[in-house]
């Protein structure tokens, strides 16, 4: 009956399954505009890139869609598993936001019907497609974890699997902008990254980090992309780095931290700051006086700061360059917040300890009505630190210069003047806006 109604349904599905199976390079499948073209197939191939005709479209989706709930009613009880993958493949294909069917390839792969590493590839087109489908990243979290716990018997090459699953990230975001799905799935992937490769890890993380600069520059009104970055920093900050590779980026972290902190040179003796220890250029960095202790790694900590530093500069220039982006702004909300949350930590441990990050949920703060939010203030009792100077003095310029720009920008400076003032970051009183 199914058949009657659309008859070239499976002569479709044959064709776009054998060009996925025979072309492991596969990358990319589309609609293409068209009407209906007699006896000639829909399926159109060049090279990596498959694509499907409009017309038959609506007819194909009826028919695998139909089947597909028949068979799981049992209305056709011998259909066997290769027609069943067949009708899921053409049916996820044309609309992959029905989790009922990837459930049900779910069900094939623990079976060992489909191959865990087929699908990866399978899901890379799909999201080729739909690049903003949840439940195809969603299944693509389950299909990597599936295949992690199997990394033994699959003999895969992790490095490569890891590599392929940012590139499938990078395409998704790529192809449709604000993508929060795929951002969350880097972080995934991050997390898996670290449980894999402990002591490779740094270097994963300062090359996303330096990934996650050359993005945000080229996509400044992608919020997602920057609340990635702001996860690549709170991991920086916490992270343990191997302190044998530490030095040469330990004399960088110097630099950046002294060229910050110059806007403030009336607070402090800059003519000294380079004899300072490591723990004295950090107590005068958080406004605090701590005793000497051999188990704690200044170094790391002076290596963590430098980054935040990085993050502030490169936002403040972006912000000028590129007048009336909001996400920047909201972005910089993150800073002035984490950098509380930083002073506090230090405060209590003289390092940045993990529970104090645990509770920090930035959602809080990007709302442009902050009155009627819940925003933790400083401590009060916290005595005014080189940073938060240093900070609020640019604070100060740039809100200066926005002064001069259009409605949109003076708008986002004065919500952003705002937080400043609830979080006892204040600027000084002349600078109005």
């Amino acid at each position: 009956m199914l058949e009657e109604s659309f008859p070239a349904a499976e002569r479709i599905l044959s064709d776009l399954e054998n060009i996925f199976k025979k072309n492991q390079n596969l990358s990319s499948f589309e609609i293409i505009p068209a009407e209906d073209n007699g006896n000639k197939s829909p399926v159109h191939y060049d090279v990596n890139a498959v694509g499907l005709e409009s017309w038959c479209v609506k007819p194909l989706f009826c028919y695998v869609y139909h089947s597909l709930i028949e068979s799981r009613k049992n209305i056709l009880r011998r259909t066997d598993t290769l027609t069943l993958s067949r009708w899921l493949f053409g049916a996820l294909l044309l609309n992959p936001d029905i989790s009922t069917f990837w459930n049900m390839r779910r069900e094939f792969v623990r079976c060992g019907k489909i191959d865990s590493l087929e699908e990866l590839r399978f899901i890379g087109i799909v999201l080729y497609f739909k690049p903003k489908c949840f439940e195809a990243f969603s299944y693509r979290s389950w299909i990597l974890n599936y295949v992690l716990q199997r990394k033994n018997d699959l003999s895969i090459n992790l490095l490569l699997l890891f590599q392929k699953e940012m590139q499938t990230c990078d395409m998704a975001a790529e192809r449709y902008k604000n993508n929060c799905h795929a951002w969350n799935y880097r972080s995934h992937v991050l997390a898996e990254i670290k449980k894999s490769y402990p002591e490779q890890f740094n270097l994963f993380l300062r090359k996303e980090w330096q990934d996650s600069r050359k993005w945000c520059c080229s996509h400044i009104s992608d919020y997602s992309g920057l609340s990635y970055r702001q996860v690549l920093l709170k991991l920086l900050l916490l992270h343990n780095l191997e302190i044998d590779r530490v030095s040469p980026q330990l004399s960088l972290a110097r630099d950046i931290i002294f060229k910050f902190i110059k806007i403030a040179k009336e607070y402090y003796d800059a003519t000294n700051f380079s004899n300072l220890s490591h723990k004295d250029i950090l107590d005068l960095l958080h406004g605090t006086e701590s005793i000497e202790d051999p188990d704690i790694a200044y170094e790391q900590s002076i290596i963590s700061v430098s980054y935040w530093i990085e993050d502030c500069l490169m936002n403040e220039q972006l912000i000028c360059m590129f007048p009336g982006h909001e996400a920047l702004w909201c972005h910089r909300r993150f800073l002035a917040i984490i950098l509380n949350t930083m002073q506090e930590s230090y405060a209590k441990n003289f390092f940045y300890e993990n529970t104090s990050f645990d509770n920090f949920q930035i959602v809080k703060f990007i709302s442009k009505d902050i009155s009627s939010r819940s925003v933790p203030k400083k401590n009060e009792n916290l005595s005014p630190s080189l940073l938060s100077i240093a900070f609020t003095l640019y604070n100060e310029n740039l809100i200066e210069k926005s002064k001069h720009e259009n409605n949109c920008q003076r708008k986002l400076a004065l919500n952003f003047h705002k937080l400043l003032s609830y979080v006892n970051l204040q600027l000084n009183e002349s600078v109005k806006l």
